[in-house]
């Protein structure tokens, strides 16, 4: 279910609470059944969400521990809050609700140990060469988790031993969850328990001043009729501009502004990935290469120098920091369109300027769906394989997590980034679902195989001379060795998971 289906169901279940008094709890606090029931605290199931279904077990007493991320704006914000921070910032309030529902309906108490993002392989490692139990679960980054699963150091989310979590439920992320998925093995997941996985889901902003001033036709419309393509975009990014060919970030108006990452979102978007998964679920490399040729030819139109601010290259030239580069040029009225991740749409609503959130195009109006890149930055969560007797424990309590979490993080999450100036963004509520629901899980970016993706976008910058054609033929043969490389590591150190 989407974030907004998610908080109008929320809303709909505490009126039909309101109404009926007695009825509409969930599950119960209890022992002897088999499986969790109505809950005496619980929160809301909303319209249609499908029940809890994890053994209805107490632990009294018992601590639950995430390893987590201390990564300044990439840190970990939804898996623990103190009781003190309640009444400051309103995701620890909704951490903090949720945690507590944990509390009293099972015993467990949820605990973090925050480390530096980079050193976790290295914690990891340690913990499960040791088994000293210090930690039963971990949130980090996908580059890392990737890592993880590499070197046999967490367990097969799809396996008997964590069978309480059931990632066909709507609190998991489905799409990635089929696009995370190796010989039928999952080894870390998201859903409604993080909110960094959207965080560093990539959307376009626009400048909804400038659009009207250049009498740009309704964006909104244009999204829902599959209108919005790479030639609209490159029609409307030139409407903005002096027409002298130089874009400064801080004065005048641009038509695009942009990080370099942009570059892969453009790739996806355009309806592309590096490996492709068979009908069987095997994958192989799968470029297109004619179709990437077409992405990357309109790609360059697109970011022309004459129509584009690049915060990476005006870092470089002027020693500025890249946030500070992109608060100043769109959060000042200097850019129609921006290219960022969804974790910037809270940031600029802080700022004096009046925008909306929309998809990537498409390629064409032929391409049907839109499509959208999470960065490697956003975080999943999975189980450390030196969790032996306690995986029940951990696997019930993770899925808990993720139920509660629909009417407490996701609904709070879903509140800050549509408000402006305590006035609500409706209009963009739509978008960021269809964008949250059109993620790309490309396995050959997750896990680097090939370097493939830096390889391949660099012919989607202007000032490059790369060429699609004579990448790919070289890339095909690397990427293929390292990803079946991989997964006979993996299907090796699985095999009696």
């Amino acid at each position: 279910m989407n974030l907004f289906k998610k908080l109008l169901c929320g809303f709909l279940a505490g009126i039909m609470i309101l109404g009926t008094c007695a009825c509409g709890v969930s599950d119960e606090n209890g022992k002897g059944d088999d499986t969790q029931g109505a809950a005496t605290n619980a929160i809301s199931e909303g319209e249609s969400r499908e029940p809890l279904e994890i053994p209805a077990t107490r632990y009294d007493g018992t601590e639950l521990v995430f390893l987590t991320r201390d990564e300044s704006e990439w840190s970990t914000t939804s898996i623990f809050a103190e009781k003190d921070q309640i009444s400051e910032d309103p995701i620890s309030e909704a951490v903090y609700t949720r945690n507590d529902h944990i509390l009293q309906n099972y015993g467990v108490t949820i605990k973090e140990q925050k480390e530096v993002t980079t050193s976790m392989p290295n914690i990891v490692q340690k913990e499960v060469s040791s088994k000293a139990g210090d930690f039963h679960a971990i949130v980090s980054n996908v580059s890392n988790s990737a890592g993880f699963s590499n070197n046999a150091l967490v367990w097969n989310l799809k396996s008997e031993r964590t069978a309480d979590i059931d990632l066909s439920k709507s609190w998991w992320d489905q799409r990635l969850v089929e696009g995370f998925e190796i010989n039928d093995m999952i080894f870390f997941a998201t859903g409604d328990l993080l909110t960094l996985d959207n965080d560093a889901t990539f959307v376009m902003m626009f400048n909804k001043t400038l659009a009207k001033e250049s009498q740009i036709p309704d964006l909104y419309s244009m999204v829902s009729n599959y209108e919005w393509t790479f030639d609209k975009l490159f029609e409307y990014e030139q409407l903005v501009n002096d027409g002298d060919g130089v874009n400064d970030y801080d004065k005048g108006t641009c038509g695009f502004a942009m990080t370099n990452d942009v570059f892969y979102s453009m790739f996806y978007a355009g309806g592309l990935t590096v490996v492709t998964r068979n009908d069987d679920g095997t994958l192989e490399y799968g470029l297109n290469v004619e179709r990437a040729q077409s992405v990357a030819d309109k790609a360059k139109l697109i970011f022309s120098k004459d129509y584009i601010v690049n915060f990476n290259d005006v870092a470089t030239s002027t020693g500025a920091g890249v946030f500070e580069i992109g608060k100043t040029c769109f959060g000042d009225n200097h850019a129609l369109f921006l290219g960022e991740v969804l974790q910037c749409v809270e940031r600029m609503r802080g700022f004096d300027v009046d925008f909306g959130v929309i998809p990537y195009p498409m390629y064409d109006t032929e391409q049907k769906a839109y499509y959208h890149m999470m960065h490697t930055t956003g975080s999943v969560v999975s189980i450390p394989r030196s969790i032996d007797s306690d995986i029940a424990m951990v696997a019930s309590m993770i899925e808990a997590m993720a139920y509660y979490s629909v009417d407490t993080l996701t609904k709070q999450y879903y509140e800050i980034n549509l408000t402006t100036k305590n006035v609500k963004d409706e209009q963009s509520g739509p978008m960021i679902d269809l964008i949250l629901e059109s993620r790309v899980c490309d396995l050959a970016y997750y896990y680097g195989w090939g370097n493939a993706l830096a390889t391949l976008t660099s012919a989607l910058n202007p000032t490059s001379s790369a060429s699609i054609a004579s990448s790919s033929k070289s890339l095909s043969k690397a990427v293929t060795k390292q990803m079946e490389r991989a997964i006979e590591k993996i299907e090796k150190n699985y095999s009696d998971s």
